[in-house]
């Protein structure tokens, strides 16, 4: 899929969460671009753990939840905020 301006749109997957509302899963570029970092960083932070991720099956990439990004990235810049 592309976009207007010829730009590769990745798929986001949505999948039923336990409430019956859809949760959004995005790809590590969408991610990135939602958190405003660098993919490396995005997939960095995913290998070691420090962000909610989950590796597709078979090793086919990481995928996130927006919500919970949503959440890392609100206490993240929560503790910027304090720090500075």
């Amino acid at each position: 899929m592309t976009s207007r301006t010829g730009h590769v749109l990745a798929r986001t997957a949505r999948t039923p969460a336990a409430s019956g509302t859809e949760e959004v899963l995005l790809t590590t570029t969408e991610a990135a671009r939602h958190l405003g970092l660098t993919e490396g960083h995005v997939r960095k932070l995913a290998r070691n753990s420090a962000i909610p991720a989950e590796q597709g099956a078979g090793g086919t990439g990481w995928r996130y939840r927006r919500a919970e990004l949503d959440a890392w990235d609100a206490h993240r810049k929560e503790i910027e905020r304090k720090a500075a």
